[in-house]
């Protein structure tokens, strides 16, 4: 939300506008009216004992659809190779299958992927916190930096990410 608080600063524009309405009613994120937005991976939705691909994948939609609505530019990232969860002996395809479907809604809506899947990241020791499910503050910048590179891409002020 940091990012989406800053809106109208740049370029002498107007400050940002309140929103009226509680954050967690879709009319809010419209209302804001962002320049840019990120729309989350589903990940926790993969931890379910049999999760439903087809739930996600409408769930997903839906945020897409709505963040679409409001002219923003959209972010997403999809899941790193890294993360292993022992309990689910499907975990990778588990991750192939979500990272999928972010990847046909984010090209569908135009949004710009920060495809961590096969990064080079992934190789690290240390990527991963000590909860073993979330990016340390190493990957964290490096996810960061990737993010950059892909709006700047996205901008035409660089040739490719």
């Amino acid at each position: 939300m940091t990012l989406l608080r800053c809106r109208g600063r740049a370029g002498g524009s107007s400050p940002p506008r309140p929103i009226t309405s509680p954050p967690h009613r879709p009319t809010a994120m419209v209302e804001f009216a962002p320049d840019l937005l990120h729309v989350p991976c589903g990940a926790n939705d993969i931890v379910r004992r049999r999760p439903d691909f087809g739930e996600i994948e409408r769930t997903l939609r839906r945020m897409y659809d709505l963040a679409t609505g409001t002219g923003a530019l959209l972010t997403t990232f999809t899941l790193g190779r890294a993360y292993v969860v022992p309990v689910f002996p499907d975990w990778p395809e588990r991750i192939a299958a979500v990272n999928e479907i972010v990847r046909g809604l984010a090209s569908e809506c135009g949004a710009v992927v920060v495809d961590m899947w096969d990064h080079p990241v992934n190789d690290r020791d240390n990527l991963l916190s000590a909860d073993r499910l979330h990016f340390s503050a190493s990957g964290q910048a490096v996810m960061a930096a990737e993010v950059v590179k892909k709006l700047a891409a996205s901008l035409g002020h660089i040739a490719s990410a």
